[in-house]
């Protein structure tokens, strides 16, 4: 193994794993607008379109790399379009309403019932962000021509590239998840600053998507 490209290849995919971007700002809105489980499928949502996206740009880079290329364009604009209706998703949503522990039953389960239809977008939501997400596409594809195809040439490494990616990536969402649940009463507390800053983020990533 290429000790100097495995190295390069560790730290593109761990910086562009932690940086700001569509998944973790979305997994993180989720952790302090959402119900736990609900929250949870969101998550699940963005993992498993991920880890598609990733096999299939991995392991079809050659091919999907020249498709892609000639509908770049369109692309672009259909994710920068997506980005910007979760941004707007985020600005719209309400902040989590308090149970406090004297109310009755049924005011508790109505509050409950408001805080997890609060402009859930759920696992589909999560899921279709990755498919027209030119970035992460880019990204499969980019870990393949630049850390993989130039050194290996067998199956089975471009398969371990690809697992490690989505670990990597797993790991950098995790930690926004985690970040969202420690400062969970702080995030609510100043739940509208924070929206408008993930929401200006994800304008900031549309922005990226369409002049990346």
């Amino acid at each position: 193994m290429d000790e100097s490209a495995f190295f390069s290849f560790l730290l593109y995919a761990v910086i562009t794993a932690i940086t700001p971007g569509p998944n973790n700002i979305l997994a993180l809105n989720a952790m302090i607008s959402y119900e736990r489980k609900d929250a949870k499928i969101l998550i699940l949502g963005i993992y498993v379109g991920f880890a598609i996206m990733m096999i299939v740009f991995g392991f079809g880079s050659a091919i999907l790399g020249a498709l892609l290329e000639s509908i770049n364009d369109y692309l672009k604009y259909l994710s920068a379009l997506y980005v910007l209706y979760i941004a707007y998703k985020v600005v719209r949503s309400r902040a989590p309403v308090p149970v406090d522990s004297k109310l009755a039953d049924s005011q508790t389960n109505a509050q409950k019932n408001v805080k997890s239809t609060n402009n859930n977008i759920g696992f589909f939501g999560g899921m279709v962000l990755q498919f027209v997400n030119v970035k992460a596409a880019l990204y499969a594809i980019t870990i393949q021509s630049a850390f993989v195809l130039p050194y290996y040439q067998s199956l089975s490494m471009s398969g371990f590239f690809v697992l490690l990616s989505i670990i990597i990536n797993f790991v950098g969402i995790f930690l926004w998840v985690i970040g969202g649940a420690v400062f969970c009463e702080f995030l609510q507390k100043y739940y509208k600053p924070v929206n408008f800053i993930m929401a200006f983020l994800l304008l900031l990533s549309a922005v990226q998507i369409l002049i990346g």
